[in-house]
């Protein structure tokens, strides 16, 4: 009969490029390719000020992360704004030290900071889009 053969995800922890999550995870990139962020907002967000920090924490087990992370990739690639700086912390999907750091219980969760304080923070998945949410913190009406 047929053999089947499994190849365990190995754990990304601690933080990662846009290409290495794209090269560790293949089936990131086509939810990368496909996604289409709401222009207006992208539009927006490439004209912001004022330097900002999202952290980006998830797991490569995930489900939830296999949609929202590379969505997150794409609006911040099409925004291209150097005032908006992603950092990816991969996470082993349980409690560990980023995530008791972060104060994060749910994956993915995507923090934004600015001046060293969190203005805002996307959990699981966002409201309307990423590019929304994100663009209603850094305007500070979420």
């Amino acid at each position: 009969g047929l053999s089947v053969r499994m190849i365990p995800i190995a754990p990304i922890l601690g933080e990662v490029s846009p290409d290495t999550l794209l090269g560790r995870l293949p089936e990131y990139g086509p939810e990368m390719r496909f996604y289409e962020p709401y222009r207006p907002a992208v539009e927006a967000l490439r004209s912001q000020g004022g330097s900002t920090e999202v952290i980006a924490v998830f797991s490569a087990f995930c489900g939830r992360c296999r949609i929202q992370v590379p969505r997150l990739m794409k609006v911040m690639q099409e925004a291209r704004n150097p005032n908006l700086r992603v950092r990816y912390l991969g996470v082993p999907g349980g409690i560990d030290s980023t995530t008791e750091a972060y104060r994060v219980r749910y994956l993915p969760t995507f923090i934004a900071i600015r001046d060293g304080k969190q203005i805002g923070r996307i959990t699981e998945r966002p409201r309307a889009s990423i590019e929304e949410d994100l663009l209603a913190i850094l305007r500070g009406m979420q």
